[in-house]
């Protein structure tokens, strides 16, 4: 597998702008829902409402939020789209090397897919082998930024959407899923700014992401045309399409991507509600809100998402002015943006992630331990009367 004959989109500069904006609201969008549900990870719907997080703040620190192995996919695929140019094979193995790096910074909670295909990659398997047979969330949480940047161009959104699902994933319903987010943020990306997505165009769009024979996500997807139509919530329809309703959204990938489309469609004009309403309803938070907020990002762009929720951000070294510079090269602006480089600093994340899982444990003892939603609640209440949530 070689380069692709198209020019990227960046080649037309009079568009930069919007592709710059639209990108780093697709990017930006997943970072605040990665991190707005990260602490959330887990929980059930009813534990969340006894909670009180609504309205939904960044609650990990203090008050302040930090991001998980969305976020960190997400750059990494942005530095192998800078750092290849339109070859799929340099992606390919860009991407690869990136997650190698990743997975020896000791990430916490990666999923066990990615974690034995990152194996497979250090053992010195190829990228062309190194995927397992999984349906999991890992490709899909990673994948938004591919459509927005391709937006114009199917041949390579279809040739890179699978490079970056089978790197770890062969399982046909995760490369559905990924084809599936991929195509409805271009079709965001390319929709002129305060305009709505038709929702039959988006559902007749998704029938075309998985073979015909592929009857569980035909089903998705007139589920998701049945409900649109009555104009149902996303809690009823996630009560039709929930595997175990009770334990939240799971991280199988026919359960996640289309919870978050829906969400997407029925909260076009509101990024606010629309994360708040997905992470209502508890399971793996973090990946839903980061997927729902690509996508609602990849429509409205930067300027409509929460500034409170952008600034609540505190992470390091990927913090979010790295991911801003990283969008602005990618879009083409070198010139402002940061060197195609993208050094990643090893070791910094390394010792962030050490200190990351502590943080992580101790949070979550705090939630299990007897009494243990009494001391969140009054510590929230405590940070809201100094002027801020916790």
């Amino acid at each position: 597998m070689g380069s692709l004959e198209s020019s990227f989109p960046e080649a037309d500069s009079n568009r930069l702008p919007e592709l710059e904006e639209r990108l780093k609201g697709a990017v930006l969008g997943a970072a605040v829902g990665d991190s707005l549900g990260l602490p959330a990870e887990g929980l059930t719907a009813k534990r969340i409402a006894r909670l009180r997080w609504r309205p939904w703040r960044q609650r990990l620190f203090f008050g302040n939020g930090m991001v998980s192995d969305d976020t960190e996919h997400t750059f990494l695929v942005l530095k192998a789209l800078a750092r290849s140019g339109n070859d799929t094979l340099k992606f390919q193995h860009e991407l690869a090397r990136g997650l190698k790096g990743w997975f020896l910074s000791l990430p916490p909670g990666m999923g066990l897919a990615t974690a034995k295909a990152c194996l497979r990659l250090l053992v010195g398997i190829s990228p062309e082998r190194s995927g397992v047979r999984s349906a999991g969330n890992g490709p899909a949480m990673r994948c938004a930024a591919i459509g927005v940047f391709f937006r114009e161009a199917p041949e390579q959104r279809d040739a890179f959407s699978s490079l970056v699902t089978r790197l770890t994933h062969t399982d046909p319903r995760a490369l559905t899923g990924v084809k599936a987010l991929v195509e409805v943020s271009a079709l965001a990306a390319a929709t002129p700014g305060g305009k709505r997505l038709d929702e039959g165009q988006v559902v007749s769009l998704l029938k075309t992401c998985a073979n015909p024979e592929d009857d569980e996500w035909q089903i998705r997807v007139r589920e998701i045309e049945d409900h649109l139509r009555r104009n149902d919530s996303v809690a009823a329809y996630f009560k039709r399409i929930a595997l175990r309703e009770s334990k939240g959204v799971s991280g199988y990938v026919y359960e996640t991507v289309p919870m978050a489309i829906y969400a997407f469609l029925r909260h076009q004009d509101n990024f606010q509600e629309g994360i708040e309403t997905v992470l209502s309803l508890g399971g793996d938070t973090d990946t839903v809100g980061a997927v729902t907020g690509a996508l609602l990002g990849a429509l409205r762009g930067e300027g409509e998402i929460p500034a409170e929720w952008i600034s609540r951000i505190r992470d390091w070294p990927l913090s979010v002015s790295r991911l801003r510079r990283a969008v602005g090269s990618l879009a083409g602006r070198t010139d402002e943006g940061e060197p195609l480089v993208f050094p990643f600093f090893w070791f910094a994340s390394l010792c962030r992630n050490l200190a990351f899982l502590m943080l992580v444990v101790g949070y979550v003892l705090l939630r299990y331990l007897p009494g243990g939603n009494l001391v969140l609640i009054d510590r929230q209440n405590a940070w809201r009367a100094k002027g801020e949530d916790c």
